[in-house]
């Protein structure tokens, strides 16, 4: 974590100046998500700043727990007036909510932006060939019971243009699914689940929907609908990606930095994506490596979450999990923070 320590507050020092804003930069490994373990070093973080006009959040983070990046959301405009998100390279699942909550978004030509929607795991829902659930989402299930639906129309309608009828009866709306399709039908997934994914589908939208409030005027409400429908399950797949262009024309405060702004992004990006995506030996237990998949950082206070890991039959197994925080003083010598290491 420690290695370009150097660089990157050079960086941070250099996006701070163009940005006339103090920087925290919260970059998640792919394997890792927003979660709530992260909050008391992300407040470290603001509380060693102070309260500031203009705070920039350098984001990258694939997805997180809803109830948490609101949290996170509240806790750094309670540290500014002006909140800003640096979409890194992409911004995904609840990450999305950090960024949709901000007063401006700014965005280089790397820089992309998924929907919230939720995908939930459940205990009864079908499984791997793991054993583990699968991850599903209510688009998912909405999309199913639509399909089945509108086959169930179109049977009944060929049915009726096959009658000998002498009095057609007017055609009326879909009555839904038969009885006998939807028991097939929980067979597969149990009723709970989809219980479990309404619920998460609708606090998505309530969060997505306050988030939005933060910088979009009551009287925009439209425009606020739009997007909280846009950003949960309105993209249909999980996995689809939106950049400047198309967010600005949504009506996103999208911003795009300068040549030389974007040059110093892009270049503490590739600094941040060194440091958490290479694999190291450990040093105190011959055999195990470990890596870094979440870095917390301002300029002279850096954190990370340092994964231990060995592997079994081709198989990685974690072996041990845990925080990592160094300081750099003002004075000469080694700065020592709680994770026992050293900037120097």
């Amino acid at each position: 974590m420690l290695e370009t320590v150097e660089q990157r507050n050079a960086l941070l020092a250099s996006i701070e100046r163009e940005r006339d804003s103090a920087v925290i930069a919260y970059i998640l490994h792919d394997n890792a998500v927003i979660a709530d373990d992260a909050l008391p070093h992300l407040y470290d973080k603001l509380h060693a700043l102070g309260k500031r006009p203009r705070i920039d959040l350098l984001l990258s983070a694939r997805g997180g727990v809803p109830e948490v990046c609101w949290r996170i959301l509240s806790l750094l405009r309670e540290y500014c007036d002006h909140l800003g998100v640096i979409v890194s390279t992409r911004v995904q699942g609840a990450a999305s909510l950090l960024a949709l909550g901000a007063d401006e978004i700014v965005m280089g030509p790397l820089s992309e932006m998924g929907g919230v929607d939720a995908i939930r795991k459940h205990p009864l829902m079908p499984r791997d060939e793991m054993g583990q659930p699968l991850p599903v989402s209510l688009g998912e299930i909405k999309s199913l019971l639509r399909f089945l639906s509108e086959q169930s129309g179109d049977q009944e309608a060929q049915a009726g243009s096959t009658s000998k009828t002498q009095n057609p009866k007017p055609k009326t709306h879909n009555p839904g699914l038969a009885p006998e399709v939807l028991s097939n039908l929980f067979q597969y997934i149990h009723p709970l689940t989809i219980a479990h994914l309404q619920q998460a589908d609708t606090l998505s939208r309530e969060i997505t929907r306050k988030a939005l409030r933060q910088h979009i005027h009551p009287e925009n409400e439209d425009k606020t609908d739009q997007l909280v429908e846009l950003f949960n399950g309105g993209f249909n797949s999980p996995i689809y990606t939106a950049g400047r262009s198309e967010l600005r024309e949504l009506g996103l405060p999208v911003e795009e930095p300068d040549k030389e702004l974007w040059s110093s992004i892009w270049g503490l990006i590739q600094l941040y994506q060194g440091a958490i995506y290479t694999d190291r030996p450990d040093a105190n237990v011959p055999g195990n490596f470990f890596r870094y998949i979440c870095m917390i950082e301002t300029a002279g206070r850096s954190t990370g979450l340092h994964q231990s890991f060995t592997q079994v039959e081709g198989q990685e197994r974690i072996v041990q999990i845990r925080w990592e925080t160094a300081i750099k003083s003002s004075g000469p010598g080694p700065s020592i923070g709680p994770g026992g290491m050293s900037n120097n």
